[in-house]
């Protein structure tokens, strides 16, 4: 039932041709197509097809009027396959990609946030009995947080040197 591209042309009295893989059991109407020139059909094999139905008048060597309906169609099936695979994709991989997506930051703030726990650590080990201590030296003393250790063991530094004066 999945032949592809089928058609039909009809006068007002019968059928003039069709397509070799015009579907077996399809019968299409004609009536409102001119309302509605797409219409859904369903064969009597239980598949759905989707048709463009176009009214149309040609003359003959006489000049005679005669009206023809040319009936274009396809099945549904395609677009169910393809809807099947959005709907794999949006229901299957995009929540892993998100999972992923939460896991991969959770690590990366983690690691980026240990230096800061190190440094806080170190901090609060430090009162006015080991005003010698000193936070551990950064990675990189040109960056935020190498600035603020320096800083840190600067200021330690100015209060142990004030503690020994008093």
């Amino acid at each position: 039932e999945e032949n592809g591209v089928f058609f039909e042309i009809k006068n007002s009295a019968k059928t003039l041709t069709r397509s070799i893989n015009f579907p077996a059991g399809l019968v299409t109407t004609v009536e409102d197509s001119d309302k509605n020139p797409n219409r859904k059909f369903k064969s009597s094999t239980g598949f759905t097809y989707h048709c463009l139905i176009t009214r149309t008048t040609l003359y003959d060597d006489n000049k005679k009027p005669r009206k023809y309906t040319m009936i274009v169609g396809q099945s549904v099936i395609y677009v169910e396959r393809v809807l099947n695979r959005i709907r794999l994709i949006v229901f299957l991989l995009i929540p892993l990609v998100i999972l992923s997506a939460g896991a991969g930051g959770w690590y990366l703030a983690r690691r980026s946030m240990k230096p800061v726990a190190n440094i806080t650590s170190a901090a609060r080990d430090i009162t006015l009995k080991n005003l010698d201590m000193q936070l551990p030296a950064p990675r990189n003393p040109d960056d935020e947080l190498g600035k603020l250790v320096l800083t840190f063991n600067d200021m330690i530094e100015r209060i142990r040197t004030g503690v020994q004066k008093i």
